[in-house]
């Protein structure tokens, strides 16, 4: 059976009648995909196999203390499947120690820890190159930083998709879940947080 991969992103009701333009990404790469310029990353998807594919969906909170989360969508997209594929790249040969890795705890931690210090990276570099977006300046100081990540704040959903296993990943408010001819139930459990408040990669 051949796989089919497919999205959409989809502007909101009350976001029309707003005037406020659509803060979701996604992003599903394979082995073809490969960036407009030349990057290093290009020979991470290269290297991988045919039957791996990677996707990621992040929800800009869209919020006014957020004005920049479409931005910080389309960062973190490209943050979980890049390294994604750095990692299927790295374990190309082996990808039994891969899935060991994956599976342990620790390692999952640096995993998300990773995708946290990539996404701010990329966030205080599109805010520096950004002269529109200055409204503060940055600085070693941590609540001037925070308040660069809020301004780009956004959850994050992602899947790594392989012949042999499926490892799925999750920060903030969103449903993973497997469907087939007689059940649907979630990959990944949701934590209870009250009213609209979500985990955030900011």
């Amino acid at each position: 059976m051949n796989r089919s991969v497919f999205g959409a992103s989809v502007q909101g009701a009350s976001h029309k009648r707003k005037g406020m333009p659509c803060q979701d990404n996604y992003a599903i790469r394979n082995n073809t995909f490969a960036y407009p310029k030349t990057s290093v990353k290009n020979s991470y998807y290269a290297g991988f196999s045919d039957d791996i594919c990677i996707i990621a969906v992040a929800d800009g909170h869209g919020s006014n203390s957020c004005p920049y989360s479409k931005t910080g969508s389309q960062i973190a997209v490209n943050v979980f499947c890049d390294l994604m594929a750095e990692f299927c790249f790295k374990f190309r040969d082996d990808m039994d120690a891969l899935i060991k890795q994956l599976r342990s705890e620790s390692d999952v931690i640096h995993v998300a820890q990773a995708i946290e210090i990539d996404w701010k990276k990329r966030v205080r570099s599109n805010y520096a190159l950004n002269k529109s977006r200055r409204e503060l300046v940055l600085n070693e100081e941590a609540e001037n930083e925070y308040a660069i990540y809020k301004l780009y704040g956004t959850t994050l959903l992602g899947m790594l998709i392989t012949g042999s296993f499926v490892f799925s990943f999750q920060i903030g408010d969103g449903d993973i879940t497997f469907v087939n001819e007689s059940s649907a139930y979630p990959m990944l459990e949701q934590e209870k947080i009250l009213g609209v408040e979500t985990h955030s990669l900011s």
